[in-house]
């Protein structure tokens, strides 16, 4: 049982009990299917540079395990990696958010969509980059966790003109960071989250050291206490080690089995708008605390196996291109025979002027069975819904990677994906702008869709003809019509219908209907009194 010292007093554990930063079993399950997503989706030199070492337990690109590490990463820079699993993905979130999300607020402040939309991130970034960010962590792991954090800063001493530039901002934690949550069930009978721990190695600076600075392995415990309220503790482990990476980035393979954490700090002081919190403010983008399988990991497992297929052709193309000559001489010294092996290519055999040879054939029979196999890999992919550049010769279009959703499943889990998104951002959208404002608007106040590509309204000039007649005819209420025409991109989704009204009303081109109505009266009874 694991014996906890408040006051930087260490966190000791025996032989079976696990510290604060070792993952739940859950996270363990799920671990290498995210790193495996994480390593195709990313791009080519991601991919090269996850495969480390032969014996790797969750290796993209196996051949054999007695290579040397000289011999593999020969083999590594053969490889080729088709780049289907990144280009869908870049492809879908580009269909997600090419166009601005739509939302609506009811009783907010003046200027809290504009906000929202415009500058919500902590660098003052607006929502379609956070989004598209969140987007590509959520089809790589559906594990995306964002954050509502504040500035620590002293509002009291601050002007009123300086402390309404100060604001709530979320933050997006990848899944490999989220190592351990619990839940619990209120009062109401809903499930919310009771914990959630975080792992991150954080830089520090080194007063002796001020240009390099040291990673510390940092475990956030954030739960709520006995009564309710919003607790952090920080552990830390004084470690040399430095994290490996990949691509440039953090490898979060994490020290599972470590018992010398030291409780650094524990901040009870979390306040919203002067109350202390009684909820943790950490949202999953796609609506589930658990774990779910990712959406593109089907893909990814036969861009894998694809991958795989093609490399092995590329490493037969090399030995096919390469010659073996025999040479039959006991004359030559191992200078003269060193200085021949210079002059050729391929493996040389020195045998004995009486020994014979028998020619030694390329593997060019293998490789029409090897693009055979290659052909079906590509054919796999297509029926799960990636349409790749067709390879007939009289194909027009052969510029660039063509990819495009043909399967209703994966455009019925897009359809999902959006709808799930857009609840779990009426959550935190709520929250920022309770936490700014100080006000108490609902989940019901708000509407948001991330794309309105993916509802289930009418499209085309047909459609829109007919929802057009229904509004003149007086079927259908204006802020219906405007509705459809925003999914059915006839006007932009931040369209203002007051500002709308209002440009329309100042214009002296544009002649109401009303006024239209009475012209046409006066003229009808105009032409009734001459008649009379």
């Amino acid at each position: 049982m694991a014996i906890t010292y408040k006051n930087s007093s260490i966190v000791k554990s025996s032989s079976t009990a696990k510290g604060p930063g070792y993952p739940n079993d859950e996270y363990l399950s799920q671990i290498n299917e995210w790193k495996r997503n994480r390593a195709l989706i990313q791009g080519p030199s991601y991919t090269k540079d996850y495969d480390s070492v032969p014996s790797s337990d969750n290796l993209l690109l196996p051949f054999n395990p007695t290579m040397t590490q000289e011999q593999y990463d020969f083999y590594k820079a053969e490889a080729e990696v088709p780049g289907v699993s990144s280009e869908f993905v870049k492809m879908i979130i580009g269909g997600l958010l090419r166009k601005q999300p739509l939302l609506e607020i009811d009783g907010a402040p003046e200027g809290a969509k504009q906000w929202i939309l415009d500058d919500v991130g902590s660098d003052k970034s607006n929502l379609i980059s956070f989004l598209s960010t969140a987007l590509w962590e959520e089809l790589q792991t559906s594990r995306a966790f964002i954050q509502i954090d504040y500035p620590t800063i002293d509002l009291e001493s601050l002007s009123p003109e300086d402390r309404k530039q100060v604001k709530p901002y979320p933050l997006l934690h990848h899944a490999e960071n989220i190592v351990n949550w619990s839940t619990a069930t209120d009062m109401k009978g809903q499930v919310k989250l009771d914990s959630l721990i975080t792992r991150y190695f954080v830089l520090e600076y080194d007063p002796n050291s001020p240009y390099h600075p040291k990673y510390i392995d940092t475990v956030q415990v954030h739960k709520l206490n006995e009564e309710g309220l919003y607790v952090i503790d920080t552990f830390i482990r004084n470690t040399a080690d430095t994290p490996t990476f990949i691509d440039g980035g953090v490898d979060y393979s994490f020290d599972q089995l470590t018992d010398d954490w030291v409780l650094r700090s524990t901040n009870e002081n979390l306040f919203q708008n002067g109350v202390r919190m009684n909820y943790i403010p950490f949202f999953p983008l796609n609506g589930s605390i658990d774990t779910v399988d990712p959406l593109m990991t089907a893909i990814v497992n036969r861009e894998i196996a694809l991958y795989n297929k093609i490399s092995r052709r590329n490493h037969l193309l090399y030995l096919s291109a390469t010659y073996t000559p025999v040479v039959k001489s006991d004359s030559l010294t191992d200078s003269e025979k060193t200085d021949l092996v210079k002059q050729g290519l391929g493996t040389w055999l020195f045998v004995n002027k009486d020994d014979t040879v028998e020619t030694l054939q390329t593997p060019t029979n293998a490789l029409s069975d090897m693009e055979a196999a290659i052909k079906g890999g590509y054919d796999e992919l297509t029926r799960i819904g990636v349409k790749m550049l067709s390879l007939e010769p009289n194909n027009s279009d052969q510029s660039g990677v063509a990819l495009s959703l043909r399967n209703a499943s994966q455009n019925a889990a897009l359809a999902s994906l959006n709808a799930k998104i857009s609840e779990s951002m009426k959550k935190i959208i709520k929250h920022l702008i309770n936490w700014r404002y100080d006000i108490k608007i609902t989940e019901a106040d708000i509407r948001f869709n991330l794309s309105s590509d993916f509802n289930a309204t009418p499209r085309g000039s047909d459609w829109m003809r007919l929802i057009t007649e229904w509004y003149q005819g007086g079927l259908i209420p204006r802020s219906t019509f405007l509705e459809v025409a925003k999914n059915n991109d006839a006007i932009p989704t931040d369209y203002d219908d007051t500002k709308g009204n209002d440009e329309i009303s100042q214009d002296e081109r544009i002649i109401s209907p009303r006024e239209q109505y009475q012209q046409e009266l006066n003229v009808i009874q105009g032409d009734t009194t001459t008649e009379e």
